[in-house]
């Protein structure tokens, strides 16, 4: 019997909508948090997930953007590296 190529599974992308028609949701959106969280960001008060606007990109079709804001440790680490705004 020969060896047959497992076929390569295509991903849907998790809609970041008000609905929570989607398994992997939530999980997404804490998986995003705390990469923000990591790179010294919040998520803006009462900012959510919505579609980017614009034009869709081919390569990737589903974006979307949230507002976020600086932590204070993040912008005590600016003004450690490039002093204080002027």
């Amino acid at each position: 019997m020969a060896h047959q190529p497992v076929p390569l599974r295509t991903w849907a992308p998790v809609p970041l909508d008000d609905s929570h028609s989607h398994a992997l949701r939530d999980e997404v959106l804490n998986l995003a948090g705390a990469v923000l969280a990591k790179r010294g960001f919040n998520y803006a008060q009462g900012a959510y997930w919505k579609p980017a606007p614009g034009e869709r990109d081919i390569a990737r079709p589903a974006t979307s953007e949230v507002a976020v804001v600086p932590t204070r440790a993040y912008l005590d680490l600016q003004v450690r590296r490039f002093g204080p705004a002027i």
